[in-house]
């Protein structure tokens, strides 16, 4: 670039502040000189003498301050607080496996043979923190980095984050920069806090931390790698090293934004001329535009009839719409008169078609209800019939046997009459023969005999008794059976109440633990399904609560299947209620439909509680349901039963009492049903309800309900336990009994052997008496009548027994007959339910028809009523139309008596020719005039207002880049002075003098390097007249000085002293760490091939790599790479043999040692 120079008499521009006043008001003239250093200052100020810039002033005020600092006793570096890099790890980068090399704050050298992998270092450095791999000069893809064999490679750089630092709370002390990558091309970086937890993975995360502490790795200057320094060091041409002054400096870059940002200032300019051309003539064709119409507008007469023939005729249309939309209005009035009139019949065919329908579905629940009674009354006779017949068959049996038995006893009796006359006739014969003895004998026979018939007597009475105890004792012991039997149920129904208590107590309340997974399935469902007009109401018993828990058992069997249904109270929801239930097969499932309508009820006196006024019911709905279907409002509840028996005897009609229920004494489980609807007597056993309540109840409620019926089944046991006791003591009384009868009759019986004895003995005696006569025989025979007689006449008394038994235990003609009254009664019930049903559906499809007819005949006057209300509103929206564009034109103007669209016409067509010709004179109606005019006018001002803009924009465009350009010019010669004044006081530390020259002015600029090697040489030499240590020094000079301009907290170089001899690479490092312990909170890491005597220290630390016999073909490699340099090197020193020949020698000696060493380590 090309900068002219400043006159010594000119100052920076520092209106807006940027400029230092201190060095605004430099006086024009030499600074004075200082003594120090053996006067090397004092000679080096004398390149000073001719003040004639800005930029020399500058200079020599920084290298007098520079003096001023040298005399002071220097101060301890103090490491930066954050920015600086504490460690650099490499894994499978380039030869390395596993590197760590940690870095202190201060200056830091890494050593190492050519080829040991040192370089990788300060590559890792620049990839790790975001720089590109073509920077480094050591390949183009970051991947050709990865070390061979291995796939992915890692680096990690510890960034130093005390004080102030970068996201202190997050990162801490430390931030932990770690980059991977592998062949595929994956490159990723993770950004971590001190104790290794990842913060960030964002490349703008770690360009933010470079940007808050100013790390700029890919700044040339910053990061020097080997053959950029080489290239720095020792073959940069002038141009090239002020390149890298300016890049490493970043004035570069804003130099060339400069020049962008002007580019565009001229090529605005002339955009700007052209526009500027332009407006003329958009000026000069809106003057005409306006001129045509002022003319125009001379002729406004006759533009005003014009205009009231327009309003007239815009406002007649107006009206004729208007009256369009009148009659359309009288149609739909009319058509809404037939809606109404239609909507209120079929409202009142609706509800008697609802009314029909709930007496069709309480006649068919009152049917099927009958219905399911008949079958059990049919079995019951069938049953009892079939006992009739076993009945009949026994008796008829009985009856035969009777009759035997009776002609048999009959012809005994017969027989013994005349054996006795016989006996009678035969004794009146022995008397008179043997004078009274046999008489005697006779008689005490007789006593004998009657003794035995007493005893057989009380033997019988005995046996009776003994059978009626045995036939006690089988009762006893079949009623024991029953007895125990109903025991052990209810102690069973006592360990389900028990479980089903406690599983109250440990459970949760579950509103639908009572009812079966199809209802909270089905539940589930409806609350996803959409599109209800009311969502299904159910289970029904979710909504009902019970505030009497004594009567649970009553109402939930009364209410039976209802609970568990789900109601609906409209057509459209039940159609789709069933669609649901029969799509996932949950038919069973009951449902009811009940209408939202308010509905009067009789109820009974409020003195007796009903099913309907111990609930409470949440949802009006279901108390309808339940009024409709299971008359709750009309059935009473009476805990006692003489009491409910003796209402029911005298209930009448209008008592609105239907039936009646009663709990069983000391037993709320179970009752009974006394009446039936509409009164009447008859009582029907209410067994106990197993379950859970399907009713609505708190957890309390559960418990106290299940806890009370565990009490009654417990007291029923009870009682049931005395009943089985009182039956084992009876059981044993009848046992003695039998026991006692078996020792009685055992005694019994041998007394009438003894009795017998002596009537053989006195019959033995009559008969040796009368062993002449024929009265033995006769009394043998009569005494077998006799035997026979008793045997007929036992075996009648036991069939009597048993007939009477018979009879008295078998009243099933009674039972039969009861039965079949009530089939009888049942089947009439039936009939009369099913007529009822019959009825009722004809009534239903009568008043279904009649609703559907009404509503065919609604929806089509409906569907007429929205036509007309459809064309009336198209017909009012033309007339709000008409009336807005109308009102938009001109105000409402009466119309003239007469006149008609048809003749407001006619004129208007008149009056549009008349000004047409005058348009055409002008080129134009009226409103093209205008509008013509109009557009002229907006072009014009749209156009100057964009051109004075565009000046403004301009002129503040053209003033910025004045002031960035005489700011860059200002940061430029300040960031030089300073470079200038470094450079100064460098080459004097080995008693040089030299001068940095920097040309801004040239084409291209140049960075002159002008050096006096000692006191006693006389003028200035340039790099090329320098032997090579003199070379390599000032361009270490030089480098130190173009570093202290630069604000990065992190200075690296590759290599710096591979062409220097001992001499100069002592003074050089020496040098070095004196600049790096004046360079406040810089760190420096500086590569070398070379072996160093340096002493580690708190300032400085050196790392050295240890290559062992694995790299022994890298280290050739390496060697050949050194060899390369020492070309490049002899190249450079071409015109001076002497040294050329000295440094072919030593680099062919130091390479053939090379050989040697890694061959015998190889082996």
């Amino acid at each position: 670039m090309g900068i002219r120079k400043r006159r010594a008499d000119e100052l920076p521009d520092s209106s807006d502040g940027s400029a230092d006043d201190s060095y605004a008001e430099t006086p024009d003239k030499r600074p004075r000189t200082l003594d120090y250093e053996n006067g090397f200052i004092e000679s080096a100020l004398s390149s000073f003498d001719q003040v004639n810039s800005y930029e020399d002033r500058l200079a020599a005020q920084q290298t007098q301050l520079l003096a001023k600092q040298r005399q002071q006793e220097p101060g301890a570096n103090v490491p930066a607080e954050g920015g600086i890099a504490l460690s650099i790890t490499c894994e499978n980068f380039m030869c390395h496996d596993n590197l760590t090399v940690p870095l202190g704050p201060f200056m830091n050298f890494v050593i190492g043979h050519n080829g040991s992998g040192k370089s990788a270092v300060l590559t890792a450095l620049t990839l790790c923190l975001g720089g590109k791999a073509a920077s480094t000069s050591r390949g183009s893809s970051i991947k050709t980095l990865i070390k061979t064999g291995k796939d992915t490679a890692r680096l990690t750089v510890r960034l130093k984050n005390e004080g102030d630092g970068f996201k202190v709370e997050q990162y801490g002390s430390e931030i932990q920069v770690e980059r991977t990558f592998n062949r595929q091309g994956f490159s990723g970086y993770k950004l971590k806090s001190k104790s290794g937890k990842i913060i960030s993975t964002k490349r703008e995360e770690l360009d933010d931390i470079c940007d808050f502490y100013g790390i700029q790795v890919d700044n040339p200057m910053t990061v020097l790698t080997q053959d950029m320094a080489r290239e720095f060091l020792s073959s940069s041409t002038n141009a090239v090293k002020y390149k890298l002054f300016t890049q490493g400096v970043q004035l570069e870059q804003l130099d060339q934004d400069y020049k962008h940002l002007k580019r565009g200032v001229k090529q605005s300019e002339a955009v700007l001329k052209v526009k500027e051309e332009a407006i003329q003539a958009i000026r000069e064709h809106m003057e005409n535009a306006k001129k045509k119409l002022e003319y125009y507008n001379s002729s406004r007469e006759l533009r005003r009839q014009h205009d009231d023939l327009l309003h007239q005729m815009g406002w007649a249309q107006v009206q004729e719409e208007e009256k369009i939309l009148e009659q359309c209005d009288r149609k739909v009035a009319l058509a809404e008169a037939k809606c109404e009139e239609l909507e209120d019949m079929f409202r009142k065919q609706s509800e008697k078609f609802d009314e029909a329908h709930q007496s069709f579905q309480t006649a068919n629940h009152n049917f099927i209800s009958e219905r399911d009674q008949l079958e059990p009354l049919k079995d019951a006779v069938t049953s009892l019939k079939e006992a009739h017949e076993s009945y009949l068959a026994h008796y008829q049996g009985f009856q035969r046997d009777e009759r035997e038995i009776r002609e048999t006893l009959t012809s005994t009796n017969k027989n013994i009459t005349l054996q006795e006359a016989k006996i009678a006739a035969e004794k009146t014969r022995l008397a008179a023969r043997d004078g009274g003895s046999h008489e005697d004998l006779e008689r005490q026979i007789q006593e004998t005999r009657n003794n035995i018939e007493a005893l057989r007597q009380q033997m019988n009475e005995a046996r009776d008794q003994n059978k009626a105890n045995v036939m006690s004792h089988s009762g006893l012991k079949s009623e024991h059976a029953d007895i125990k039997k109903t025991f052990d149920a209810k102690t069973h129904e006592i360990h389900r109440a028990q479980s089903e208590l406690n599983a109250i107590r440990n459970s949760t309340l579950d509103p639908m633990k009572a009812f079966s997974p199809q209802h909270l399935a089905l539940c589930q469902a409806i609350e996803r399904e959409k599109g209800w007009t009311r969502k299904p109401i159910g289970p029904l018993g979710r909504y009902v609560k019970l505030r009497k828990p004594q009567w649970l058992h009553i109402v939930e069997r009364h209410l039976g299947a209802t609970l568990e249904g789900f109601l609906v109270t409209n057509r459209e929801d039940e159609e789709r209620l069933t669609r649901l239930k029969t799509k996932n097969g949950w038919t069973q499932i009951p449902q009811f439909f009940t209408p939202e309508k308010e509905f009067t009820m009789n109820e009974p006196n409020e003195i007796y509680d009903t099913i309907l006024r111990i609930l409470d019911i949440s949802e009006p709905a279901v108390r309808r349901q339940l009024i409709i279907m299971h008359s709750a409002e009309q059935t009473i509840l009476v805990e006692d039963f003489e009491e409910a028996n003796k209402i029911m005897q005298h209930v009448k009609p209008q008592d609105y009492i239907g039936q009646c229920y009663t709990l069983e004494r000391n037993n709320t489980s179970t009752g009974y049903r006394v009446g039936g609807r509409g009164g009447g007597m008859g009582m029907t056993n209410i067994p106990p309800w197993n379950g859970r309540s399907r009713m609505n109840s708190s957890k309390a409620e559960e418990e106290r309900a299940a806890l009370h019926r565990l009490d009654d089944l417990k007291q029923e046991r009870n009682a049931i336990g005395e009943d089985l006791k009182r039956c084992e003591e009876r059981m044993q009384e009848i046992s003695q009994a039998m026991r006692d009868f078996a020792a009685r009759n055992k005694k019994l019986n041998t007394t009438i052997q003894q009795q017998e004895t002596r009537a053989e003995d006195l019959q033995s005696s009559l008969d040796d008496a009368v062993a002449d006569g024929n009265l033995p025989a006769l009394e043998g025979e009569l005494e077998e009548l006799q035997k026979k007689k008793e045997s007929y006449e036992t075996q009648y008394r036991d069939f009597v027994i048993a007939r009477d038994e018979f009879v008295d235990q078998n009243s099933v003609i009674t039972k039969l007959e009861a039965a079949k009254q009530d089939v009888f009664l049942c089947q009439k019930r039936i009939d009369d339910a099913r007529d009822q049903m019959e009825n009722a559906q004809r009534r239903r499809a009568h008043a279904l028809q009649q609703k559907n007819d009404t509503d065919t005949k609604r929806e089509s006057a409906e569907h007429d009523l929205d036509t007309k209300r459809k064309e009336r509103d198209d017909q009012s929206k033309v007339v709000e139309e008409m009336t807005f564009k109308a009102n938009q034109v001109h105000a409402r103007v009466p119309i003239p008596p007469g006149e008609t669209t048809q003749t407001l016409d006619k004129k208007l067509l008149a009056s549009k020719n008349r000004l047409e010709a005058l348009a055409r004179e002008l080129g134009g109606s009226e409103e093209e005039l205008s509008a013509s005019y109009r557009k002229a006018l907006q072009d014009y001002q749209q156009s100057r207002d964009a051109v004075e803009g565009s000046k403004k924009l301009l002129a503040l465009l053209m003033n910025l880049h004045t002031t960035r350009t005489k700011r860059w010019e200002y940061f430029l010669q300040h960031i030089s002075a300073r470079a200038r004044s470094q450079f100064l006081f460098l080459m004097c530390e080995r008693a040089f003098k030299g001068r940095l020259r920097l040309e801004h002015h040239l084409d291209p600029p140049e960075l002159i390097i002008e050096v006096q090697p000692g006191l006693n040489e006389s003028g200035n030499r340039g790099p090329k007249t320098l032997s090579g240590g003199e070379k390599s020094f000032s361009q270490i000079c030089l480098l130190l000085a173009l570093w202290e301009a630069m604000g990065s907290p992190i200075r690296c170089l590759d290599e710096f002293d591979v062409f220097m001899d001992p001499v100069n690479r002592s003074v050089s490092v020496n040098m070095m760490c004196k600049a790096a312990r004046r360079s406040i909170g810089k760190q420096f890491i500086l590569i070398t091939p070379q072996s160093m005597n340096i002493t580690e220290s708190d300032q400085t630390k050196v790392f050295r790599y240890n290559a062992g016999a694995a790299q022994g073909r890298t280290n050739h490699v390496g060697q050949f790479r050194s060899l390369k340099r020492a070309y490049i090197v002899i190249e450079s020193f071409y015109d001076n043999p002497g040294i050329l020949a000295g440094i072919i020698v030593g680099v062919m000696l130091k390479f053939t040692m090379a050989l040697l060493v890694g061959a015998r380590s190889t082996i």
